[in-house]
């Protein structure tokens, strides 16, 4: 029966699933994948899209002026979802369901980060990643910085190429 719900969505869906395929947030998160793309998100629980998705990204209290989101992981030195957008970065708190007062705050708050990422990720392991173009950055949580010998070749690593 899932894969007859699985290859439903992908018919019911498949103009949303082209839109979307260029998506740069892959998150999981609560045993569901948000994706972002543009001005909008897509919540989904593994055989649809729910939440009345599309839904715009002012709905998780960004601002009106930020027009598309570059990234967004969950810390894990503190659980808390971060979203990226160009020089800035905003802290949503998934227990009050608002952003966190105080942001946005400067990307470089992450020192040897860049800015206008690609997407970011933590890992099982609970390091975080950020991706721009070929290359990317381990970051060192207590430091709050690129770990040492970092950008790297993303291909190397994560495709193995």
């Amino acid at each position: 029966m899932a894969s007859k719900r699985r290859n439903m969505f992908y018919e019911n869906r498949k103009q949303e699933t082209t839109e979307i395929g260029t998506c740069n947030l892959p998150s999981f998160c609560g045993g569901k994948y948000i994706f972002q793309r543009s001005d909008k998100f897509w919540v989904f629980d593994g055989f649809d899209f729910i939440e009345d998705s599309p839904r715009p990204i002012t709905d998780y209290g960004l601002p009106n002026y930020v027009k598309s989101v570059d990234a967004a992981m969950v810390w894990a030195k503190d659980s808390k979802t971060y979203i990226f957008s160009g020089d800035k970065y905003w802290r949503y708190n998934e227990t009050s369901k608002k952003m966190d007062d105080g942001f946005p705050m400067p990307i470089s708050d992450f020192k040897g980060i860049p800015e206008d990422l690609d997407t970011a990720l933590t890992w099982t392991d609970g390091v975080s990643y950020f991706f721009k173009g070929d290359n990317y950055w381990a970051l060192d949580n207590a430091m709050v910085s690129a770990q040492d010998g970092y950008p790297k070749p993303a291909s190397a690593y994560w495709l193995d190429c």
